[in-house]
């Protein structure tokens, strides 16, 4: 995760770079009045955690568009920061929609280094069996944790497209979430053994993808 960190930082730095010297020329060579108006694309490292994260680009103006991005984790073992948190037995999965307005200071949208405000909405779930003592008595309990977190932050990025289709799209930035966990009657979080950083504010959002521009 630390490489993956460092190459997109690198990129949107280049992307930066590239812009500014572009901008310095008084040209820039992804300027055209027939450049592509709608951007798929897909984050490939997603799939390594049994997770779709699909983007859908829309192009507003010259220095603007929208982007709207979904989630959605397949069940697996329900492991948070390498924690099992409902024994052998746990399925998790989890479903995120995330809005966001981008700004590209070079008017070249939807290439070149942009800003991206934006706003996500995550709901993630976790099912299994866990057995608790209750009233003296050894009890079975199908237990079920659902966390709802809300977040507002923003990334920069850098966007290239290669020949007329291929896109390609690196971006970092920071976000800050509010959460409501809830769980099961008679479990308390203490019985799912959910780690204490599943609540902290801040986090960082990173992400390469690669697309189709049309």
């Amino acid at each position: 995760m630390k490489k993956f960190f460092v190459i997109a930082f690198t990129l949107v730095v280049l992307s930066f770079t590239q812009d500014l010297f572009a901008q310095r020329r008084g040209y820039s060579s992804s300027a055209s009045s027939d450049s592509p108006q709608n951007l798929i694309k897909i984050n490939p490292l997603s799939l390594f955690t049994t997770t779709g994260s699909v983007f859908y680009e829309h192009v507003l103006s010259e220095n603007t568009s929208m982007v709207l991005n979904l989630q959605y984790t397949l069940p697996r073992k329900a492991r948070i920061f390498g924690t099992d948190i409902l024994g052998e037995n746990g399925k998790l999965n989890r479903f995120a929609v995330a809005p966001e307005f981008r700004y590209y200071p070079s008017g070249t949208a939807p290439t070149g280094f942009y800003v991206g405000p934006f706003a996500r909405y995550v709901n993630f779930s976790a099912k299994g069996d866990i057995t608790k003592e209750i009233n003296g008595e050894q009890r079975t309990i199908h237990g079920k944790l659902t966390q709802q977190t809300f977040s507002l932050g923003c990334v920069i990025g850098g966007q290239w497209l290669f020949g007329d289709h291929i896109s390609l799209d690196a971006y970092i930035g920071p976000y800050f979430s509010l959460g409501h966990l809830s769980v099961t009657q008679d479990l308390t979080e203490d019985d799912y053994n959910v780690p204490a950083s599943i609540n902290f504010p801040v986090w960082f959002r990173t992400g390469l993808t690669v697309g189709y521009a049309f």
